[in-house]
């Protein structure tokens, strides 16, 4: 073979070769490039309310808020961070807004026991508080707790007369004068996780702003008592037909009341016998449009 023939054979074998790859080329897809792993992004974690918070509402740790993470980048300074902090710190917290649950809470939004106005933040908008001295028996032995439902009772000496021309004589009343008010503090402690029995020299109880004024009133007449009402809700009483008019057997004066709703019993209630030694028989006089009757009550009851 000459050497001219084998230049031209070398030539088509390397045509072919070069053809083929640029073919394979072709038909081959381009090779996969691996995507950057997307960048994680730094979580904090921040104290976080679990569940719905009313202002003036006692914040349990654990219960009512937690740790939770959140964005870093929006994170914001007021912010309550793990870091550096204890959740039993804000444990018996009052909250002073409302907070939502998920919300983050803000070192605003609580108030720390024993920090200035946390009283006052426990108090419903329009409300005031009103310490009254206590003995452990009208404390009802230091069984009163914070949170509590009252009614406040108050007793004291008075005038009395049977009627416009009897003598007056003394006697010994009590009356209740506020009902269904909160306990928010015993003493000093605004709290009683434990429900341990205290006796205390003070209670303050939430009151409205005419209740405190009846309140300081009641103090300067005689002595002021607590009686705890139950938890569960109690039944409405069923209106009766009422006289329209009947004479107060206190004040002597007709009134537009009705006796069975007066809250107050006296002396000759407790003991019949204080009746004995006056000589006067309970009588009341009831009025009924433009005719009235005088009821006496003797001591056999007729």
């Amino acid at each position: 073979m000459s050497n001219r023939r084998m230049i031209l054979l070398a030539c088509a074998v390397l045509i072919a070769g070069i053809t083929a790859f640029a073919v394979k080329s072709r038909i081959q897809p381009p090779p996969v490039v691996a995507e950057p792993a997307p960048v994680v992004k730094p979580l904090a974690r921040v104290l976080v309310a679990k569940q719905n918070i009313p202002p003036g509402s006692i914040v349990k740790a654990g219960q009512d808020i937690g740790w939770e993470p959140w964005p870093a980048e929006a994170l914001q300074p007021y912010y309550i961070k793990e870091e550096g902090s204890d959740i039993n710190a804000y444990n018996g917290s009052v909250a002073r807004i409302a907070i939502h649950p998920g919300e983050a809470v803000t070192t605003s939004a609580l108030v720390k026991p024993g920090a200035g106005g946390f009283l006052s933040a426990m108090l419903e908008p329009g409300k005031r508080a009103v310490s009254i001295a206590v003995t452990p028996t009208s404390g009802n032995a230091g069984l009163i707790f914070p949170g509590d439902r009252v009614d406040l009772i108050v007793t004291h000496r008075m005038k009395l007369r049977s009627s416009p021309n009897a003598q007056e004589q003394d006697a010994v009343v009590s009356e209740t004068f506020i009902e269904n008010v909160r306990v928010v503090a015993v003493d000093q402690q605004l709290d009683n996780p434990e429900n341990k029995a205290v006796l205390a020299k003070t209670i303050s109880v939430e009151v409205t702003p005419e209740q405190a004024q009846r309140v300081a009133v009641a103090e300067d007449m005689g002595k002021i008592s607590f009686t705890l009402r139950g938890l569960a809700a109690e039944p409405e009483k069923p209106k009766e037909e009422k006289a329209d008019v009947y004479q107060d057997p206190f004040l002597g004066a007709a009134v537009s009341e009705p006796v069975e709703d007066a809250h107050y019993t006296r002396d000759t209630d407790v003991s019949p016998m204080l009746n004995q030694r006056s000589g006067v028989s309970p009588r009341i006089t009831v009025i009924r449009g433009d005719t009235s009757e005088q009821h006496q009550f003797y001591q056999n009851g007729k």
